[in-house]
């Protein structure tokens, strides 16, 4: 299935909004070959990779209104952007810090898989909803992109906000046990920070190296809800 893309009515948006400092766990609009076009940047064995998604009209709509987004908040256009564990797109503005910080508007939901090129393999497209054969703890070999959240020492899931007025921690009306469980599984003790992909697949990095494994996946049933404008 291809993906497709809703706009809807650009509106600030004042729910959950994180992102890891760096390129590695966003989506960006870059501009490639005349013309702006919806990328992964994929840190893989060492070498870090551009992926370029494969074309379709939904990719074609995306970046589009990303960038009308971009341009709603005052900037440029092409940057990087966030997509929930919902399929909202999240805009940030371009004057944005690492931490979160600035404003950022809501410019549609995605419907289906968004494939990229796979620039080690010509042959397999990317596709990051796939965990199919996984099982906790088992490698994750795909971009690594996603919205950190975090798990504290008492074994609580919760989700740090940042804005221009300090830090708020927020909790889902309840804890899922299961996917604290396997999140302690691959890390036993201490914070955790994990990262939830647009498709509810759960991520983090397991020391010493620091390599990405597959956790699991999000039950909406007892995780954030899902935030409107």
């Amino acid at each position: 299935m291809t993906v497709e893309f809703y706009p809807c009515e650009i509106k600030y948006w004042p729910g959950r909004y994180g992102r890891i400092a760096g390129n590695e766990s966003t989506f960006h609009i870059r501009y490639n070959n005349g013309e702006w076009w919806l990328v992964i940047d994929w840190y893989n064995d060492g070498h870090i990779a551009t992926c370029s998604a494969v074309d379709c009209p939904g990719v074609r709509d995306l970046a589009r209104e990303v960038n009308a987004g971009k341009e709603r908040l005052g900037g440029a256009e092409g940057g990087a952007f966030l997509i929930n564990e919902f399929s909202q797109v999240i805009v940030p503005s371009s004057a944005e810090d690492d931490v979160g910080m600035g404003m950022r508007v809501i410019v549609g939901e995605i419907n289906g898989s968004i494939l990229f090129d796979n620039p080690f393999d010509d042959e397999d497209n990317i596709d990051i909803s796939d965990s199919g054969g996984l099982n906790c703890g088992d490698p994750w070999k795909l971009p690594y992109v996603g919205i950190p959240h975090n798990l504290n020492r008492d074994n609580e899931i919760y989700f740090r906000q940042s804005h221009q007025r300090g830090i708020d921690f927020k909790l889902p009306p309840e804890q899922d046990r299961e996917l604290v469980n396997k999140l302690r599984n691959v890390r036993p003790t201490g914070p955790v920070r994990f990262i939830v992909n647009p498709y509810g697949i759960v991520l983090t990095k397991r020391p010493p190296e620091w390599e990405p494994v597959y956790v699991g996946h999000i039950n909406y049933n007892c995780w954030f809800g899902k935030e409107e404008v």
